[in-house]
């Protein structure tokens, strides 16, 4: 195709220009919408196009747009980034040469590594680096091209980056690759087609800056812009959700900031409600022998007083019902006493030493090491994670001992209700 006919940047670049002031305008919340060509920013560099509208939360939105045609086609397709193959042949060739230097070392070599085998070193990294680098080249990694229409994107700071070009600028090929790299890179991409209408291929990612940035202060005329856009009021209430873009991404950061909080409390609350079932590594310290309770016979004698079996008349002496203590729980255990009032009394005793979650619990009513009917107390609060109560447990020998504290019964004990 002879050059006349090929569409020239200036053509494509006004349609496109066009066609973002209407896009944009059913956006803005008073209806205000400025477009223009060649803006120039604070350091001289010139946009293609640059169009900003009011936001109905405050503020202006931007857009650039960089325009290439075939003349330009250079800038389209994929190059070779000479500074990042030479900074990352650099970086391989020292890593090659001094991992090879360790392996010499490492087998024998350390009583010859005198200062003048260190130059010879230096020396072979220098040598080896322009053949690394050439190697480099010949492989033409994926990481190591570049597209120059994205490097001058980036010189013209926008909520929206765009890329225009005409219909008849890159082949099928080098079209299909261009698409790529602008959805891999969140780029909007509009093409021009010689009868003048301008087609939407890609939709650009809105950009969330934290802190919030103020795109227009980076443009020359960033004020009179502002002006302009910022006359009358809001009047269009549907464009509170802003662009397309701009809800998308919107919904994209809720939905990653809920996924991670559900992640954290879903894990956190998986480590607490399941035990650690390693009960015999705790058994040595959580069986203590048996004593004879000296009351027992009361126990008996009310058996058949009433006619009810013994078992119903120990389990009777405590209500099972108003525990706290739900599934599998480990428990510092502190002291193992008969009477409640002694239970009672230790748990003030705890408290007082500065231990505000000590409370007691009944032994008939749980599953446990322990077959007794009596009271345990206990100084923290259960947990189902073994490490947890460990850390509890050393936690209350050390304050105890520095608190004058009797913790020689201290142990670790896993209960379950029945």
């Amino acid at each position: 195709m002879s050059s006349s006919n090929t569409l020239s940047e200036k053509y494509i670049q006004d349609k496109a220009i066009k066609y973002l002031k209407r896009y944009y305008k059913a956006s803005s919340a008073n209806g205000k919408v400025f477009a223009q060509a060649e803006v120039r920013t604070q350091q001289k560099k010139r946009a293609d196009g640059l169009i900003a509208w009011r936001k109905w939360l405050g503020g202006v939105g931007v857009a650039s747009m960089e325009a290439k045609s075939a003349k330009t086609l250079s800038a389209l397709v994929k190059q070779l980034d000479d500074t990042k193959v030479k900074r990352d042949s650099t970086w391989l060739t020292v890593l090659v040469v001094f991992l090879g230097a360790y392996i010499l070392w490492d087998q024998g070599l350390r009583a010859y590594m005198e200062p003048l085998y260190v130059l010879m070193l230096y020396g072979v990294l220098f040598f080896l680096i322009p053949y690394i680098q050439k190697m480099l080249q010949g492989i033409n990694l994926p990481f190591h091209q570049r597209i120059a229409v994205f490097d001058q994107l980036l010189q013209y700071p926008a909520n929206e980056p765009w890329v225009a070009i005409g219909s008849d600028s890159v082949n099928a090929k080098q079209y299909k690759a261009l698409k790529q790299s602008c959805r891999k890179k969140r780029l909007g991409l509009l093409l021009v087609q010689k009868n003048g209408r301008v087609k939407l291929e890609l939709k650009p990612r809105y950009l969330f800056s934290f802190p919030k940035r103020d795109f227009l202060t980076y443009y020359e005329k960033g004020e009179s812009i502002r002006k302009q856009v910022q006359k009358g009021s809001n009047w269009k209430i549907w464009t509170l959700i802003g662009t397309t873009s701009q809800m998308r991404s919107t919904v994209y950061h809720f939905g990653l900031a809920l996924a991670g909080f559900l992640a954290i409390y879903g894990a956190m609350y998986v480590r607490e409600r399941t035990p650690d079932n390693e009960p015999q590594e705790i058994e040595e310290v959580t069986t203590i022998p048996s004593t004879r309770d000296p009351f027992a016979f009361l126990d008996t004698l009310r058996a058949n007083l009433s006619g009810k079996p013994i078992e119903s008349i120990v389990s009777d002496k405590q209500d099972c019902s108003n525990t706290t203590i739900f599934g599998p729980k480990y428990i510092v255990r502190d002291q193992i006493v008969r009477q409640e009032s002694a239970a009672q009394a230790r748990v003030q005793e705890l408290k007082a030493a500065g231990f505000p979650d000590s409370d007691y619990l009944w032994l008939p009513c749980y599953e446990s090491s322990l077959d007794e009917a009596a009271f345990v107390v206990y100084p923290f609060y259960p947990r189902a994670s073994r490490d947890n109560v460990l850390d509890q447990l050393r936690q209350f020998l050390e304050e105890g001992l520095t608190k004058d504290l009797d913790v020689r019964d201290a142990r670790v004990l896993l209960v379950e209700l029945k």
